[in-house]
């Protein structure tokens, strides 16, 4: 677990220009909180993030290729996010081969479920709770309509203490652990 997540410490790039911003305030003279907190001494305050975290500067949005997520399971690489569209992720979920390479992919690189644009009435996908098992760490939902899937998304994260994350499941934290069957 990165020690500075439950801080907002997470974020990397916000936290980065909060750094710019206030090293811009300090030579402007203007007050910052770490001007305040530390006066008359040289150092100023920083946030601790973990050396990992800190190499990470931004994600690359990369489109999955239609003919077969075995490849771009190959491709993956980290600071990648793939993005699904609800369609798609429901076609790749439902095939129990599909949705193997998917967990494979989700131990590689972030996934990124979108809704479908049709949904003029803003209604939510009721395959949430697969996405989140099969490891798509971002599920994009309409938040405008209140419904039980909208519900069951925040039930997720009430359930670590609503701190903005919920870990993986192990099976897909470890490269050797056991698939369940059942999600």
């Amino acid at each position: 677990s990165h020690p500075g997540a439950h801080r907002g410490g997470f974020f990397v790039g916000c936290w980065k220009k909060r750094q710019k911003r206030k090293k811009k305030q300090k030579s402007k003279g203007g007050a910052t909180p770490s001007n305040d907190e530390s006066a008359g001494s040289d150092k100023s305050k920083t946030k601790q993030i973990h050396p990992e975290w800190s190499a990470v500067v931004g994600m690359a949005a990369v489109k999955m290729d239609d003919r077969n997520i075995d490849h771009r399971v190959k491709s993956a690489l980290p600071h990648e996010v793939t993005s699904l569209s609800e369609s798609r992720a429901e076609v790749i979920i439902m095939d129990e081969s599909s949705n193997r390479s998917l967990r494979m992919l989700n131990q590689r690189c972030f996934t990124r479920i979108y809704p479908q644009g049709t949904r003029v009435t803003s209604s939510n996908y009721d395959i949430l709770m697969n996405l989140y098992g099969s490891g798509c760490q971002l599920v994009a939902l309409n938040y405008q309509t209140p419904d039980l899937f909208l519900r069951q998304n925040r039930s997720i994260f009430y359930s670590n203490g609503s701190c903005g994350y919920v870990l993986k499941p192990l099976h897909l934290r470890s490269p050797n652990a056991v698939v369940p069957t059942e999600l």
